[in-house]
């Protein structure tokens, strides 16, 4: 590739040559990164190549579906952010879209969505939700929160998502408090029992 060739036009003040010069190195660099990467993949083996490890670090969550599954932002190596989803390790909470044959359809959904405001205020910045919210979807509230948490990575689980612990900014584990104060139960992977009535008239009934 003739570099000189990139830029069609150029202009003559030195403030536009720098511009010009920097453009073409960093087009070169990408170039020979890219044909570097393409030389390995050529030689790569099953052996020669390791697993890529779910990421940890400090990061924010943008938007929750239910107080186990959330979506966040995670800085990586290259200073670039991406989204995840956050599955959390070692409990399970009521769904927001259960069986809709299940007698308590409507009981676990209430339930569902008070233990996700329950999760929303723990993960946001104080004021963000309150108990009661809701809302469909929380990505507009998690966006103006400036609230961050580390995530703990597992492993990825079966459907792609990280398996987790998301901590707070004094170090409590999130998935420990919510499973000690009641708003979701243990779970470790194995086939889930239906939730009870008992189950979710507390949770429906439990304050901030």
């Amino acid at each position: 590739v003739d570099t000189t060739k990139i830029i069609s036009a150029t202009r003559t003040t030195k403030k536009n040559k720098t511009i010009i010069s920097m453009g073409q190195c960093m087009f070169v660099s990408h170039l020979y990164t890219h044909r570097q990467q393409q030389s390995q993949l050529k030689t790569a083996t099953f052996d020669s190549v390791t697993a890529f490890e779910p990421p940890s670090g400090m990061c924010k969550v943008v938007d929750a579906y239910d107080a186990d599954t959330c979506r966040v932002a995670l800085a990586m190596g290259d200073g670039t952010l991406a989204k995840f989803t956050v599955r959390l390790a070692g409990i399970d909470a009521p769904e927001r879209k259960p069986a809709k044959a299940s007698p308590l359809h409507d009981l676990e959904k209430a339930a569902a969505l008070r233990c996700r405001a329950k999760f929303l205020t723990m993960v946001t910045a104080p004021n963000t939700f309150d108990i009661n919210y809701t809302g469909y979807s929380a990505k507009e509230g998690c966006g103006k929160s400036q609230g961050l948490v580390r995530l703990e990575a597992k492993m990825f689980d079966k459907y792609g998502r990280i398996l987790g612990t998301l901590y707070d900014a004094t170090g409590r584990s999130i998935n420990e408090q919510l499973a000690k104060e009641g708003w979701v139960r243990r779970y470790e992977g194995a086939t889930r029992e239906p939730w009870t009535k008992k189950e979710l008239d507390a949770i429906v009934g439990k304050k901030a």
